[in-house]
């Protein structure tokens, strides 16, 4: 039973008992006074009826008459007139009489009063004594009356004690239910502070929850900021803030080699692990290097310093594309050269020709005589990172023997090109006929068994033609603002196969719908149109969506009551704010395989890995890694620690 419950009950028990008590002393009050009364109505009755006989001169007949004139008037159970030497001269009695009250007032509540007795008198001679007993109705009815309005008038303000007790008491409930559910989600995992109520004891409590709260807070957030640290040192280059070497490559191998799974793109559900199909379009787009002239002469002549403000210049630049444009990303190869990888094709020339102009803005500032050469190619294919390397580097080479350097940019875009509104057409036409399937690829945890199914969605463009992965037509969706369809359908379909088969499976769900009140409202109702294959659906949102919690939040309030488990994808870019996440229920996070790629042979990396299951222990949620193709790397992540992992990599260990 519940303390408020029983607080409940003791504040009722102590009403009715404080009203049994009041009632029980008015009672017995009252009915003394009217005993009290009684006695002293019959010895005033039989001092009156005394003198009246008195005066009879004792005429015996006379004494008669007026005696039985008063036992008519009907109020006396008895009058008795005894003479002297005992003598019964007159006696008359009436049956009891009742009056209003219930005839267990009497048995329960008896009263008594003596006989009134008064000297009758001839003269100075005595006659004898007359003994009178009224009636006792009246008295009981009076008691009755009296009982009745006690308890009435007790009765209200009982209630009126209750009312303001139990206001009062449910004021402490709702002070308690909020410090009892503050405790509730630290035991999952939440750090969430409450006002603190005015009652004292309830204040001093919330205060100390709270206090701990903030500090849990900025433990995790401190923790937080070092693993970002211990990020951007693995990751990223010191001087010119781009990406190093290493990661900016396992980047472009993620989007351009063939043989290297690339995570699947916020909004569609899963990872597609494996290679390309023979049917499937990679990804195209461009790639672009920029290198420092002359790098070597500057260095003796100007100095390592100055040198060091020019690559920083040139990176701070190069910096710009990637904040703006969605998929692009640079990085810096070596001590001269810096790359730039944009995500369309028909991009290269014209980005090519502004960075040149920025750039020599830029670098006029701290050296005039500087000036950097540009080389790149346009319409990548799946030709490999490598390939794309090569031939980058070959156009760089003849911006290099240009006298000044001229931009060089060599097109190999093949393939079909059609306008946006086109692709939504085909994107539109597609998913209202249902030409949409899932793949599947199995989360498998560190014990062999496997947490569920990813689920990516792949659409038919073509009534004939193959069914394309996202990366493809991905981005069109999303511009044509065909988010909300494409998430919709990935979960009829991954619905529709866990009710066939009752494995557990994952889709995703972007940004962009998450926006839409609608879509919200029209996920949970197809979620609960199927409760038992509700249960066994994770839903994934990308972690680039950490600049919308409150909206993943809403969602999640409507569709975790449902079963479904929530997580975070491909983790790893912005754990800052995954400082927040733990405040709306997530139930596992999802790293990308491009920070954790080749940890087994890098101590950095490595650390950072441990450093991930660190955080994600303090979260109190699971940890999967997406996308390992390295059996060493896998053997790294089971040993410190992590709770899953995807890839082909895991399915070969299988």
């Amino acid at each position: 039973m519940s303390m408020i419950r029983q607080m409940a009950l003791i504040v009722l028990a102590a009403v009715v008992l404080s009203m049994a008590g009041s009632i029980g002393v008015s009672v017995y009050n009252t009915r003394t006074a009217l005993e009290e009364q009684w006695q002293v109505r019959n010895a005033d009755a039989a001092s009156m009826l005394a003198l009246a006989l008195s005066q009879q001169k004792g005429d015996k007949a006379l004494l008669e008459l007026v005696l039985a004139a008063q036992f008519d008037t009907g109020h006396y159970r008895r009058i008795r007139l005894v003479l002297d030497g005992n003598q019964a001269l007159f006696e008359r009695e009436s049956p009891h009489r009742t009056g209003t009250a219930p005839a267990w007032v009497a048995r329960w509540l008896p009263m008594e009063a003596k006989a009134g007795v008064a000297i009758v008198t001839d003269g100075w001679k005595s006659l004898g004594k007359v003994e009178i007993e009224s009636h006792s109705a009246w008295a009981y009815d009076a008691l009755w009356n009296s009982l009745v309005r006690s308890a009435a008038w007790l009765a209200l303000m009982g209630l009126a004690t209750l009312a303001v007790v139990l206001a009062a008491v449910q004021r402490w409930r709702q002070g308690l239910n909020k410090v009892l559910a503050q405790a509730q989600a630290l035991e999952a995992g939440r750090f969430e502070e409450i006002p603190e109520p005015r009652t004292a004891e309830l204040q001093r409590l919330t205060s100390g929850m709270n206090s701990m709260v903030r500090r849990m807070h900025a433990l995790f957030d401190e923790h937080a900021a070092q693993l970002a640290a211990l990020q951007r040192q693995v990751q990223t280059d010191s001087l010119t803030g781009l990406a190093n070497r290493r990661h900016f490559l396992v980047r472009l191998e993620q989007v351009l080699d063939a043989s290297v799974p690339e995570p699947a793109e916020a909004g569609v559900a899963g990872a597609a692990h494996g290679g390309l199909a023979a049917d499937e379009s990679p990804r195209r787009g461009g790639l672009l290097m920029v290198r420092l002239s002359d790098i070597e002469t500057l260095n003796s002549k100007l100095g390592h310093a100055v040198v060091d403000r020019l690559l920083a210049a040139i990176g701070e630049v190069m910096q710009t594309y990637p904040s703006r444009v969605e998929g692009s990303f640079a990085g810096r190869l070596n001590g001269r050269d810096v790359a730039l990888y944009l995500p369309a094709n028909g991009m290269a020339r014209e980005t090519a020709n502004a960075l040149r102009e920025a750039l020599t803005t830029v670098l006029a500032v701290i050296e005039p005589s500087a000036r950097v050469c540009i080389g790149g190619v346009d319409g990548l294919q799946a030709d490999g990172s490598s390939d794309a390397l090569a031939r980058a580097d070959e156009a760089l080479a003849r911006s290099e023997l240009q006298v000044p350097p001229v931009v060089q940019v060599l097109d190999l875009a093949e393939g079909e090109g059609i306008g946006e509104s086109e692709w939504r057409s085909r994107l539109m036409r597609a998913l209202a006929a249902g030409q949409t399937q899932i793949a599947e690829f199995p989360v498998v945890l560190n014990d062999g068994r496997i947490a569920h199914l990813e689920c990516p969605l792949r659409v038919q463009l073509h009534s004939d033609g193959p069914f394309v992965r996202a990366e493809r037509w991905l981005p069109m969706a999303w511009r044509g603002q065909l988010m909300d369809q494409v998430d919709l359908a990935a979960a009829r379909l991954a619905l529709a196969a866990i009710a066939q088969d009752g494995r557990p499976r994952s889709i995703h769900v972007s940004a962009a719908a998450l926006a839409d009140s609608g879509f919200v409202r029209e996920f949970e109702r197809r979620l609960a149109a199927v409760p038992q294959a509700a249960g066994k659906l994770s839903i994934e949102v990308d972690e680039s969506a950490t600049a919308h919690w409150r909206r993943w939040r809403d969602a999640a309030e409507r569709w975790r009551p449902l079963g479904v488990r929530l997580g975070i994808d491909n983790t790893g870019r912005a754990l800052e704010a995954l400082a927040d996440a733990r405040s709306y229920g997530v139930d596992y996070l999802k790293v990308d395989s491009r920070y954790i790629r080749g940890l087994a042979n890098d101590a950095a990396l490595a650390d950072f890995a441990r450093q991930l299951v660190v955080t994600a222990r303090a979260m109190g949620v699971s940890l999967y890694a997406e996308g390992v193709d390295d059996l060493q790397d896998l053997r790294v992540l089971w040993s410190i620690g992590f709770d899953g992992a995807t890839g082909p990599a895991v399915t070969a260990s299988r």
